[in-house]
């Protein structure tokens, strides 16, 4: 056990403190910020602190000299403070008489020789709310040879839950009390606070994980970027409020933060961690379940990822068969209620589509979504996605073909998407005849993905002839593309530089002859190269003949030396 007297505290170890310092320690002590304390001697302790970072902190009560911390305070700093209370403590002492000694507790521990003076010892001069006592103190100067000797007076607790760090054990209640604590006033005056804002919370709020077992400290981290999600809705609702004139200047922020979130979420999600999770913390999942009914549905117009990160833990840690019957269950209430509007409607029922595609109902959640207004091929990627990655590739194909209406009325915006799935799907299945009438159906919107087809198979005429059909000219069309055909025939290539140089020359301006004329001189080299310039002498003759009233072309074909 460990040996403390009041006399070696107000002796020997008081005086390496400033009043200020014991005050700050006093509060992380209050705040259960002492952690893995540990006696290692009837001497010598060791612990971990919780503050902006981990700090190691080893006090030698005998030579408290030779005692440290690894925090970046040069001195005795308010960690070491902290761990003493718990020292105190835990060998049977009072704590607060650390902070603030009984008049009578210094006189009876005489003063040891080359130290400060006991009567010196400094009362903190405040009326401070220590817990279980309330502690007055004078508002006399220095010292307490004057009147000021502390009167400590028992009070009932306070009927609020005290907040205290996160811990391992901790509810996931606890969790997200500490967070409002520390992140709830936080405050943006200026759109590149938003940038600091996510890396702040992370910063200061993951620390506390370090060393927890790894489910533990899965659960933890989603419920911190849940927290972060909740408090970057506030923010934003607060600076559309205060700040409406240029709220659109925050916008970019709040979009990185979204980002940012639910990058790290689908990177907690591939470590594969359902089942452990769903048996070792049903409580944790219930409360999680909980928090995303309260604050997964926005009413405002959010800008943070609420449904995808839905989707994610409904799918991965928070399924089982009971708890969505009871979210289904809550979600058909909600969806049922006579003053839902259209937008509510819209976020419930593609809620209830994901648990219809997760019990392998698909024409019900797409009957369930087909009917609502304004409806988006992005809404239905997750589902790709998960059906994608459980390799499930009939389902995929057939959401593939119910969603080609909507991806082709909706541009080219999702195109790329929605085409990746299909060449994933292909990779598995034999579907390249129907997925080449899939694309040839949506042209032009498809036009990147059938010519690269194309170019991959070498069908290259009919590359060609569709780069003509497009009305593509050599400008357009990447470099690499005409080097390989190029490679493989240059005369597949003449007939593009022929079409695009009469459709330059019938724009009748200036700069469009000068594109003429550089092709003209392209061809030039195709001709020689081919050993064909006879065939090139007859077409520039024709090509001079026909335009000879073009006064500005002709002259073009004379700076490019194509004609004297």
């Amino acid at each position: 056990m460990l040996e403390l007297t009041y006399k070696t505290l107000f002796q020997n170890i008081r005086p390496f403190f400033s009043s200020t310092i014991l005050r700050r320690g006093w509060e992380y002590f209050r705040e259960d910020m002492v952690e893995r304390f540990h006696i290692d001697s009837d001497s010598t302790v060791q612990a971990i602190i919780y503050g902006s970072n981990l700090y190691k902190v080893r006090l030698d009560m005998k030579r408290f000299s030779s005692s440290e911390c690894s925090c970046p305070y040069n001195g005795y700093c308010k960690h070491m403070a902290a761990v003493i209370y718990e020292a105190v403590r835990q060998a049977g002492l009072q704590p607060i008489q650390f902070l603030t000694p009984d008049r009578k507790l210094i006189i009876d521990s005489k003063p040891a020789a080359n130290n400060k003076s006991a009567d010196t010892l400094e009362p903190v001069q405040a009326e401070m709310d220590l817990g279980e006592f309330q502690v007055v103190t004078s508002t006399s100067n220095r010292g307490i040879s004057n009147p000021g000797t502390p009167v400590y007076a028992e009070v009932a607790p306070k009927a609020v839950k005290r907040v205290t760090f996160p811990k391992e054990s901790g509810s996931v209640a606890d969790w997200h009390l500490y967070f409002d604590k520390k992140f709830g006033n936080y405050a943006i005056y200026s759109s590149g606070a938003l940038d600091k804002f996510f890396l702040e919370v992370s910063t200061k709020l993951l620390v506390f994980g370090e060393g927890w077992s790894p489910l533990t400290l899965v659960l933890y981290e989603i419920h911190v970027l849940l927290f972060t999600m909740k408090r970057a809705d506030e923010l934003q609702q607060q600076m559309e409020r205060n700040y409406s004139y240029h709220s659109h200047t925050f916008g970019q922020g709040l979009r990185n933060i979204s980002k940012q979130c639910y990058e790290r979420f689908i990177a907690l999600d591939s470590q594969s961690i359902t089942a452990e999770v769903c048996k070792l913390y049903p409580n944790h999942l219930r409360e999680t379940a909980s928090f995303l009914s309260v604050y997964g549905s926005p009413i405002h117009s959010s800008m943070m990822p609420w449904r995808d990160t839905y989707n994610l833990l409904w799918w991965g840690i928070l399924r089982d068969k009971n708890r969505i019957r009871d979210e289904k269950i809550r979600l058909e209430l909600v969806l049922n209620h006579p003053q839902i509007n259209p937008r509510q409607q819209q976020d419930i029922s593609m809620k209830l589509a994901l648990f219809d595609v997760i019990e392998g109902n698909d024409e019900q959640a797409m009957q369930r979504t087909k009917k609502l207004v304004n409806r988006q091929p992005g809404w239905y990627v997750f589902f790709l996605q998960a059906l994608l990655s459980n390799q499930d590739w009939d389902r995929l194909i057939h959401w593939l073909k119910w969603l080609r209406p909507l991806v082709q009325s909706s541009g080219t915006s999702h195109m790329e998407l929605y085409f990746h799935y299909w060449q994933e799907a292909a990779k598995h299945q034999e579907l390249e005849e129907e997925w080449l009438g899939i694309v040839c159906s949506m042209l032009p919107s498809s036009f990147t993905y059938y010519s690269g087809y194309l170019l991959k198979h070498q069908k290259y005429r009919q590359w060609i002839d569709l780069q003509m059909i497009f009305e593509r000219t050599p400008f357009e069309i990447e470099k690499e593309s005409l080097k390989l055909i190029e490679a493989h025939d240059k005369n597949l290539l003449l007939p593009l530089y022929h079409f695009s140089v009469e459709r330059f020359i019938l724009q009748k301006n200036r700069v469009a002859y000068k594109s003429a004329a550089r092709l003209l001189k392209k061809l030039n080299q195709y001709y020689k190269q081919l050993g064909e310039l006879e065939y090139w002498n007859q077409y520039l003759l024709h090509i001079k003949k026909q335009f000879s009233r073009y006064r500005a072309f002709q002259e073009e074909l004379q700076k490019g030396k194509l004609i004297q």
